[in-house]
């Protein structure tokens, strides 16, 4: 009887173990910004001080979905690996404005680099700090039905 209680017990624990694992490997692969596809460079901006180098690319992925802006920070020195910073889902343009050395403002949304990321899935700026930066809140219209 105890051995047949250890064999569910540990059949169990395998089992959610999996799940447990399954589930983290999931949510990282969607929210893991480097893994969206890459398309064709629309722009770049090199930053006033010449230390960095921001790519803007179309991010297509597929027939169901629209367009989409990914911004790629390259470090002009080599001295890291390209890094996603932006990426915003139905957008065709991004404007970038460098306001310092290491503030950039891309669409209208601030962030400091090389630590700040922007991915519209989460609706807000992820910084290394977990603080907003002058980020504008969407407005929602309101739909009202008259009769006449």
């Amino acid at each position: 009887m105890r051995n047949k209680k250890n064999k569910v017990f540990w059949i169990g624990g395998i089992l959610v173990f999996v799940i447990v694992i399954a589930i983290v490997s999931l949510w990282n692969w969607y929210y893991d910004l480097e893994r969206l596809p890459r398309g064709e460079i629309i722009s770049e901006s090199v930053s006033p001080d010449g230390k960095y180098t921001i790519k803007v690319m179309h991010s297509n992925g597929g027939a169901t979905t629209s367009l989409s802006i990914l911004c790629e920070l390259q470090y002009n020195d080599g001295s890291k690996p390209n890094k996603t910073i932006y990426f915003q889902y139905k957008a065709e343009k991004a404007f970038i404005s460098w306001e310092s050395n290491d503030v950039v403002s891309i669409n209208g949304i601030k962030l400091v680099v090389p630590d700040d990321v922007y991915d519209y899935r989460k609706e807000e700026k992820l910084t290394s700090s977990q603080t907003l930066i002058d980020q504008e809140p969407k407005r929602l219209a309101c739909l009202t039905h008259s009769r006449v």
